[in-house]
């Protein structure tokens, strides 16, 4: 199943190599510059993961705080982050080690649920596919 995906990432190669492995397998990629502002520009819309390396502690309290307010698809952290996430309410899904293992970050995002956009809350608070 396709997914759709915010890529932040601070290396601007990684980010195209990223940007061409995760389209070519035919996932829907939306790309952030690893700054605040581009990051809350991207969070709109139906995600279904969030893909993250930056160390930067603001892009984190922000993507904490969106957390917060909205509905938030889990994060796959890169470079191992995840001592730097307090827990407010981030859903880290994996903290993956560079350099990165890309069959196993492959399978971790074809695993997801989704495309967030095709589920349907149902009465009894379960979401089914369209």
């Amino acid at each position: 199943m396709k997914k759709r995906i915010l890529l932040v990432n601070e290396d601007p190669a990684v980010r195209r190599m990223m940007f061409r492995v995760l389209t070519g397998e035919g996932h829907q990629v939306i790309v952030a510059d690893p700054d605040v502002a581009s990051v809350r520009r991207s969070l709109h819309g139906d995600l279904d993961v969030i893909v993250l390396d930056s160390e930067d502690g603001q892009i984190l309290s922000a993507l904490e705080k969106w957390a917060t307010q909205d509905h938030s698809p889990p994060t796959i952290l890169l470079n191992g982050q995840a001592k730097a996430v307090r827990s407010g309410g981030l859903k880290i899904l994996a903290v993956m080690e560079k350099p990165l293992d890309l069959p196993r970050f492959l399978e971790i995002i074809q695993r997801l649920p989704g495309p967030a956009s095709a589920t349907q809350p149902q009465p009894n608070g379960l979401a089914s596919a369209a």
